[in-house]
């Protein structure tokens, strides 16, 4: 079962490897609002990538057996210059790339006030 962001709402589904998300903001944060993440692409069911003012997040979903799991994350420098380069076809490739191997993303996963805001953009496109 998925809550309204998308998520699995029982954590018991997901696998004790996967790191706990950060639950609380941190301190000297800037206060960032959900109506400034928006979808830049997204291929239904599998990926989106967003953009949060500078940044690039890339929410990609994993099947893996009899649960599935989200990993949203950010594109670090050389991932951006591919992804301006090469476009769609970067992001095709490297969403295979997450979904044969979550666990070498799981500390990439972004804290839980980031997620929120994707359920926001989703509900604003």
């Amino acid at each position: 079962m998925l809550d309204a962001d998308g998520y699995p709402q029982n954590s018991n589904t997901i696998p004790a490897s996967v790191p706990a998300r950060t639950r609380t903001a941190r301190q000297g944060r800037k206060r960032l609002l959900s109506s400034d993440m928006k979808i830049v692409d997204q291929e239904r069911g599998a990926w989106m990538m967003l953009t949060l003012r500078a940044d690039f997040f890339f929410d990609v979903r994993c099947d893996m057996g009899p649960y599935c799991l989200y990993l949203l994350i950010k594109l670090n420098d050389m991932e951006r210059r591919l992804y301006s380069s090469l476009g769609r076809s970067y992001i095709e490739s490297f969403a295979k790339d997450i979904r044969s191997s979550p666990p070498r993303y799981y500390d990439r996963n972004q804290p839980i006030e980031i997620q929120k805001m994707v359920g926001f953009a989703i509900g604003n496109s």
